[in-house]
């Protein structure tokens, strides 16, 4: 099976170029997000069944959002161009006066670059393909918002980027979009969001409700993606001191593990995987006999830590008893497409695809409802949430289906959630599923 005969990603028949990945609107991904699902190799499914958050909140990331909302700024906004925008970035960056200046200006960023920052941005806008466009309207955007440190970061990173690799060049690109504020109006995903039989005043709760819910999800995706792919690898090549591959996770290894998950689960994140990149950085840890140094660092205390930061993995020590291939995660590839070609073959061996599934199984389990269900809640009812959005759907349930009214007492919802008369307060789970099933933040189901 050959990614390059299919147009969507997805968790099977799943290639797609990057510049035809970027193409995929967030409606587009939505829609055919249930179909894909149902085509799930045999062995993914468990991983599949496990997230209980809404289709397109998975499908889509908030990369996804920024590139679309650069593509309508590119519409209404048109850039001035790279040259002139880079300018202006560097003289409000390091309060160069004029554009000669500016173009010969050289710095240091401690920790991220140094050299001529003009040459280095260019340098990167030429490298890159598809991306052109949408780095140009970026940096034209985020030189009008961004103070001075974080515009000197900003170049500064495509100077790096412009001396080292095409992956680095993408992990640079995904940095910087991802620095673009998309204004409230437009920041919630409408995806699911029909206003069919609704008031508006419903509508509005549930796009509150879904804005703080979708930063929620993305957050989680980081740090899933960071414990369960990441760190683990980092771990392994230090135990066996090859500090050269640990230098490479972050970058060349993310890109097939990232591919990974678009290709077997239809799963986006905050970065593009650089599909074309070179296989390394990656290692099957969960054969590499690491269980005890593994099982530490996914406890749930230490969702989205260093491995380094955590006590028990410094005291125990690293130590992997088996030694695995540096460049080989599961499969054989020369390229992280290669890689999640064979990953989603359905020729290819049942006991390979089965042992992938124990790596999607642990990354999906934090979109279960035990785990993520009551930090919805907790998001949404704190200080940063949307209680009113909230009650305003728990009203409107309550309405609508006699059987969850709120008994005397408990018409605040956030009374309704939680039982009080114990301590610690016991979390309704049930109640709280139904009222988000209501908010169509999770899962549909057939009670919606």
């Amino acid at each position: 099976m050959d990614w390059q005969s299919s147009a969507v990603p997805g968790p099977v028949n799943a290639h797609v170029s990057e510049r035809q990945l970027q193409r995929l609107t967030s409606t587009d991904l939505h829609a055919q997000w249930a179909g894909k699902m149902r085509a799930a190799l045999p062995e993914y499914k468990a991983a599949l069944e496990r997230i209980c958050v809404a289709d397109h909140m998975m499908a889509t990331s908030r990369l996804s959002r920024q590139l679309e909302y650069l593509e309508g700024q590119m519409k209404t906004w048109p850039s001035q161009g790279m040259e002139t925008v880079t300018l202006a970035a560097i003289q409000k960056a390091w309060g160069v006066s004029g554009d000669r200046a500016a173009r010969q200006f050289s710095a240091n960023v401690p920790g991220v670059a140094e050299g001529n920052m003009f040459d280095g941005a260019m340098q990167l806008h030429q490298a890159l393909r598809w991306e052109r466009g949408y780095l140009t309207q970026a940096l034209q955007i985020l030189t009008k918002l961004e103070d001075a440190t974080g515009l000197q970061i900003i170049l500064a990173l495509m100077r790096r980027g412009a001396n080292e690799c095409q992956a680095r060049k993408s992990y640079v690109f995904s940095a910087i979009v991802g620095r673009v504020k998309i204004p409230g109006e437009c920041a919630a995903e409408n995806g699911g969001l029909e206003k069919v039989n609704s008031s508006d005043a419903v509508y509005a709760a549930r796009r509150a409700v879904s804005s703080v819910v979708m930063d929620l999800v993305e957050e989680t995706k980081d740090k899933a993606f960071k414990s369960i792919f990441l760190e683990p690898t980092k771990m392994y090549f230090r135990a066996v001191r090859d500090s050269v591959m640990e230098g490479d996770v972050e970058v060349h290894g993310a890109n097939v593990y990232l591919t990974i998950l678009l290709a077997t689960l239809g799963v986006q994140l905050n970065r593009r995987p650089y599909m074309s990149d070179e296989v390394k950085g990656i290692a099957d840890f969960l054969a590499a006999g690491m269980d005890e140094s593994v099982a530490a660092l996914w406890k749930e205390e230490n969702f989205g830590h260093d491995w380094e930061s955590i006590r028990d993995l410094r005291d125990m020590g690293l130590t992997a008893r088996r030694s695995v291939d540096r460049n080989v995660f599961i499969y054989h590839g020369y390229s992280a497409r290669d890689v999640a070609n064979a990953a989603v073959d359905a020729k290819s061996s049942e006991v390979k695809k089965e042992h992938l599934a124990r790596y999607l199984e642990q990354f999906t389990s934090w979109f279960g409802k035990d785990f993520i269900l009551p930090r919805m809640v907790s998001r949404l009812t704190s200080d940063e949430g949307r209680l009113e959005a909230l009650q305003t759907l728990f009203d409107d349930l309550a309405q609508r289906d006699p059987q969850w009214e709120a008994v005397e007492g408990e018409e605040d919802v956030r009374f309704w959630l939680w039982d009080i008369e114990e301590f610690p307060a016991k979390f309704r789970a049930d109640r709280a599923e139904r009222l988000l099933l209501h908010a169509h933040v999770l899962r549909a189901s057939d009670t919606e």
